[in-house]
């Protein structure tokens, strides 16, 4: 087995390679860790493969077979680089994102409000949203419910409930219409 053929063969085992891991990143298209990886690694053989071409051609083992293999994974290499760069942008409009969670397994965001500077409860955005419409939060280093909360929630035709954990170390605070009122919870 000549050297030629070895080296032949190495070249080629490694643009299929590239192939490969092209047709594998273009299934997992959106997946920034995983195209970022990807660039590293084009870039990283495809330099790789042009310095054992110079190696190589220092020794004298460069044929055609060698110089045609090597140049057909440098530019495997080449074109899985340049494809990192175009699969990366954000999808379009009309095209579905991949890899995306749905907002719902994201978790929910939440805030602690006082009153009269000690802890009140714990709200969502969305509540947090509403105190702030309805003008019933001061806003400070902290985020503080007015002191006529309720008061006020009654003239804008809402009341603020508070809801405790089993354990009344957690109390979470939410915003209902006046006309759901009729669920049977007492005021805090």
């Amino acid at each position: 087995m000549s050297p030629a053929f070895v080296v032949v063969t190495l070249f080629a085992g490694l643009g299929v390679t590239a192939v490969v891991w092209i047709r594998a990143l273009h299934r997992a298209r959106g997946d920034r860790v995983r195209t970022a990886r990807a660039r590293v690694v084009f870039l990283f053989c495809g330099c790789l493969l042009l310095v054992c071409l110079g190696l190589l051609a220092s020794v004298g083992v460069v044929g055609q077979g060698v110089l045609f293999a090597n140049l057909a994974a440098v530019a495997a290499n080449l074109l899985g680089l340049l494809l990192t760069w175009a699969w990366s942008w954000p999808p379009k409009p009309d095209e579905p994102a991949r890899r995306q969670t749905p907002r719902s397994s994201r978790g929910t965001r939440a805030y602690q409000i006082y009153l009269d500077g000690e802890p009140f409860g714990v709200i969502t955005r969305q509540t947090f949203e509403q105190l702030n419409t309805l003008g019933l939060l001061k806003r400070q280093q902290t985020v503080e419910l007015v002191h006529d909360y309720r008061e006020r929630a009654a003239q804008s035709g809402v009341q603020v409930q508070r809801f405790a954990s089993r354990e009344q170390t957690q109390m979470l605070v939410r915003v209902v219409a006046a006309a759901n009122l009729d669920c049977g919870v007492a005021p805090p």
